[in-house]
């Protein structure tokens, strides 16, 4: 038996790793999930703002950062729409444009009531990195003069009075890096004092909590946790809180077969030594 266990088929390991993995993700178990203090106060910038504000939302990653970054927007898009907030989607990520239609495809499907030009538009992807936040503040309709359809932002029911970035009652980011986040924080938050929101992936949430701690910026997530805590506070079913899930029992699974194979092993040089 000892044997068998130890030339146990890696094909069978295999197979319950994927297992611990595909579980939790088909029928997530209610983990408990404790909420930060920085995911608090980020849910909190969108929940006291009354109804009709604009909302100016970066969506400044790529596929690959995706799983990590678009729940945590998901989440917050529709935490807007229940609120009849106004979302306008802006990218400083080349990928982004492409991303902020997925987002819309999923907020038709889930707040069908909601319309093109009166409760959310694209604004598309800008290249420029620090220069595009800067003309905003200067000029929001020399950087933006149309959304991605070609309408006149004069034409677009929700931005029809829009003329500077001030107006917007609250700035998003959801960024991979550069360009992103250290963009907006150095110009829309520092050198404009508007709000902003950070969402970040996992590995650079670290570098962002300063930002947090000295209050340039008014709320922080960070990654598939984060994305979670979210989830939890809005009330919102998406794909975070399984995924995490998922990560952990995939990460306890690994760790026990570790801890088995160490026990196997031990057991079978003791074997030996009393033959």
């Amino acid at each position: 038996m000892l044997d068998k266990l130890i030339n146990l088929d890696r094909r069978i390991i295999y197979l319950i790793v994927l297992l611990s993995v595909i579980i939790p993700l088909m029928n997530p178990m209610g983990l408990e999930i404790k909420v930060t203090d920085s995911v608090r106060a980020s849910y909190e910038a969108y929940e006291k703002l009354p109804p009709d504000s604009l909302i100016l939302m970066s969506i400044d990653y790529g596929p690959s950062t995706a799983v990590e970054l678009e729940p945590m927007a998901l989440a917050a898009c529709d935490q807007a729409m229940r609120h009849n907030q106004k979302v306008a989607f802006m990218a400083l990520y080349p990928e982004g444009q492409a991303l902020i239609n997925r987002l819309i495809a999923r907020i038709k499907t889930l707040h069908p009531d909601k319309e093109y030009g009166v409760d959310f538009v694209n604004l598309g992807y800008k290249a420029g990195n620090e220069a595009v936040p800067l003309k905003m503040g200067l000029d929001f309709r020399g950087q933006f003069p149309t959304d991605t359809r070609g309408t006149p932002l004069s034409d677009v029911d929700m931005l029809r009075n829009l003329t500077q970035l001030k107006q917007f009652a609250l700035v998003a980011t959801y960024s991979a890096g550069f360009p992103g986040a250290l963009e907006h924080i150095r110009i829309t938050a520092s050198e404009y004092g508007m709000p902003l929101v950070v969402g970040t992936t996992a590995v650079q949430t670290p570098q962002y909590f300063p930002y947090y701690d000295s209050k340039q910026i008014v709320g922080l997530i960070g990654g598939l946790r984060g994305a979670a805590e979210y989830e939890k506070l809005s009330g919102f079913t998406g794909t975070a809180t399984g995924g995490m899930e998922a990560q952990s029992f995939a990460h306890f699974t690994v760790a026990g077969l570790i801890i088995l194979a160490n026990i196997l092993t031990f057991l079978r040089l003791a074997r030996g030594r009393e033959k």
